[in-house]
C-alpha cells in the first residue's frame, strides 16, 4: 500500500488562487469608491429634497393662514427658521454650505453675508432668492424661489441658469 497524492484529483494551484485574489482586489478597488460616491450623492439629493419640502410647506402655511411667513436663512449655520415656529437644520456633519447667488449671474454675494430671508405671501408670491448649495467647495445645486408663484425648485445644471 502506497500513500501519496492521487493525480486524478483536480484542484487549484497556489498560483491560480493568488491570481484570482488579485483580480478580486482590483475589481474591489475600482468598485468601492464608486459605491461611496453614490451614497454621498444620494445623501445630497435627499437633503436638497428636504429643503425644497420645507420651503413648499412654508408657502402652504402662508396661503392657508392668509398671513406672510418669513424664513430667515442663516447661511453659515445651515439653519432655516420660519416665523411660524418651523425650523430646518442642515446636519453639521454633511459638509453642505449655503451661498446666496447674485441675481441671474453665477456668482456669490460677499462671503461675509451671514443671513438672508425669504418671505412667502398669502397670495402665493414670494421674495425671489437663489441659493447655491456646495459640498467641499464643489457646487452641486441651485435652489430657486420664484417670485410670482412662490415655488421652490432646484437645478443641478449650472449652465442653464
Amino acid at each position: 500500500m502506497t500513500i501519496g497524492l492521487d493525480k486524478s484529483r483536480s484542484g487549484f494551484t497556489l498560483l491560480e488562487l493568488i491570481i484570482v485574489i488579485l483580480i478580486i482586489g482590483v475589481v474591489m478597488s475600482v468598485g468601492i469608491p464608486r459605491i461611496f460616491n453614490g451614497l454621498e450623492s444620494a445623501k445630497s439629493r435627499n437633503l436638497l429634497s428636504d429643503i425644497i419640502v420645507f420651503f413648499r410647506q412654508t408657502r402652504m402655511d402662508a396661503l392657508s393662514t392668509s398671513k406672510p411667513v418669513e424664513v430667515i436663512i442663516k447661511l453659515h449655520e445651515g439653519v432655516f427658521e420660519a416665523d411660524n415656529d418651523k425650523t430646518f437644520n442642515i446636519p453639521e456633519d454633511s459638509g453642505i454650505l449655503i451661498k446666496l447667488m447674485n441675481d441671474d449671474e453665477y456668482e456669490y454675494y460677499d462671503d461675509d453675508l451671514d443671513k438672508t430671508n425669504v418671505t412667502f405671501y398669502p397670495n402665493g408670491m414670494a421674495t425671489e432668492r437663489k441659493l447655491i448649495l456646495s459640498n467641499n467647495n464643489n457646487d452641486f445645486a441651485i435652489i430657486t424661489i420664484e417670485p410670482l408663484t412662490g415655488l421652490a425648485n432646484y437645478s443641478t445644471d449650472f449652465e442653464d441658469d
